[in-house]
């Protein structure tokens, strides 16, 4: 096995060169599947709602793209390096013009509602156009542009690498793939539910592919194309600015920021972002649509497709820059998938009783806020509440809605002990279990939560994800 500083694959014959990514082939987490609804493909013309308006990332630039961890709960976001900063083994601070010339980018860590959580440094990677999140055990690990171009600054291979808060990591030193030996513009996008890696490439210039790959045959070393298809559905003077995958289904979104009204993307036109679906096995554009989603931003450039797959319906997401140069903010809009049912959080208030009271309590013991649980929402849950949505920039409502339930809860498997699982059982006895409430995620709990996810079409995995989640406290 050759080591994480050492590992390359080459795509001759679809073949590695030797080795396999370093720590094996284990497989990734199994992402939530918030119904079995999903083989049809999003409707872009749905109407687009928000989710997150105008925020900062870790630098102050222009956010490129970001991904959900719909198991650790969380969301990442790159961007190219501000320009001011010295990092460890450079001579001086660096110019952003010359971090966009490297392909220097920041990769920052956000809460479900945005905050900063952590960030890492990616020295020689590209600009991050496209990046996927794949969650496997405790770890996030994230894959993007690798290997940037000199000239260009655009990477020629992607990586696969774990996030570490505060690292600073070379390229040079990251696990790579090499779809398409001597291409460039390497943007990847990855379908954790269907085990799919799709990976954009240029080989001649204008000349755009899109390679698929199966997830962990290409982790081992097998680069064999389940489809390699052009890129079709955008025209040359369109602007490829995001890239998402779900199914046989892949998203592309063009467009560009605003101007002034007398130039050619006058904010009165609210944009001329597009977003298109492609079906990859018959090779046809099957939708094209127009979004006007956060039309009344500054500057609204569109940055980034993402799909989020924890919460039903499931969503494809769609990231705008907005602000200033050197004080640019980021804004998330998403359109919900048509064919699934919709279950929503509860909203729990003051003077509410009952499993779900219960249930916040011990969630809030477990995130630290120490609450009594007693089923009854009086002023003590409520300002453990206000406590919580305080430390994660939520608004300090007192209320659990809809907005507050994806940071409140906590993925649990079987052997954990802890006050999470606590809430878990109370929900399951909701549903019929018998369960003793002793926090102890042992067999008995394993297999009421297995029953509940196959009754409820869900993934049956055992595993109390976000999705299971939603359907425990949204459901009766």
């Amino acid at each position: 096995m050759l080591n994480r500083r050492s590992f390359m694959l080459a795509a001759a014959a679809g073949l590695a060169t030797a080795g396999t990514w370093a720590g094996g082939t284990t497989a990734s987490a199994a992402a939530p599947s918030a119904s079995a609804g999903l083989t049809d493909p999003f409707d872009l013309n749905v109407a687009s709602k928000e989710y997150i308006r105008e925020k900062r990332l870790f630098n102050n630039t222009i956010l490129q793209s970001f991904a959900f961890d719909d198991v650790h709960l969380c969301i990442y976001a790159v961007q190219l390096m501000e320009g001011g900063i010295q990092l460890p083994g450079e001579p001086g601070v660096v110019s952003g013009t010359e971090r966009s010339a490297r392909g220097d980018m920041c990769l920052t860590k956000l809460s479900l509602s945005g905050s900063v959580l952590g960030h890492m440094y990616l020295r020689g990677f590209g600009h991050g156009a496209s990046m996927g999140v794949e969650p496997e055990g405790d770890t996030s690990y994230i894959w993007t542009e690798a290997d940037a171009n000199p000239e260009t600054g655009y990477g020629r291979a992607v990586a696969r690498f774990p996030f570490s808060n505060g690292q600073v990591l070379d390229s040079s030193l990251a696990d790579k793939i090499y779809v398409m030996p001597g291409s460039t513009s390497n943007r990847p996008a990855i379908d954790v539910s269907s085990g799919r890696l799709v990976v954009q490439y240029m080989l001649d210039e204008g000349n755009y592919r899109y390679r698929v790959l199966d997830l962990d045959q290409a982790k081992s070393g097998d680069l064999s194309p389940t489809y390699d298809l052009p890129r079709i559905g955008i025209a040359d003077t369109e602007t490829p600015q995001g890239l998402a995958v779900l199914g046989d289904y892949l998203y592309q979104m063009t467009g560009t920021h605003y101007t002034s009204e007398s130039g050619d993307n006058p904010p009165s036109g609210r944009g001329d972002t597009y977003l298109t679906t492609v079906h990859m096995p018959t090779q046809q554009v099957v939708q094209r649509s127009k979004t006007e989603a956060g039309y009344s931003l500054n500057y609204r450039e569109p940055e980034g497709l993402a799909i989020r797959l924890g919460v039903s319906p499931a969503q494809l997401h769609m990231g705008f820059a907005s602000g200033v140069s050197g004080d640019r903010l980021y804004s998330f809009f998403y359109k919900p998938h048509p064919d699934q049912g919709s279950v929503t959080w509860p909203t729990v208030s003051p003077g509410a009783q009952g499993t779900d009271v219960y249930t916040i309590q011990f969630l809030l013991t477990h995130h630290g806020f120490a609450t009594t649980a007693d089923g009854i929402f009086g002023p003590a849950t409520e300002a453990s509440v206000k406590s919580f949505q305080q430390a994660n920039g939520l608004s300090p409502t007192g209320s659990v809605s809809p907005d507050s339930w994806p940071d409140l809860i906590a993925t649990v498997r079987q052997g954990d002990t802890n006050k999470a699982v606590s809430g878990v059982q109370h929900q399951l006895n909701k549903h019929g279990a018998a369960l003793t409430v002793d926090g102890q995620f042992g067999s008995l709990t394993y297999n009421a939560v297995v029953d509940f996810q196959s009754g409820h079409g869900l993934t049956v995995d055992g595993v109390v994800a976000p999705t299971t989640w939603l359907y425990l406290t949204g459901t009766a």
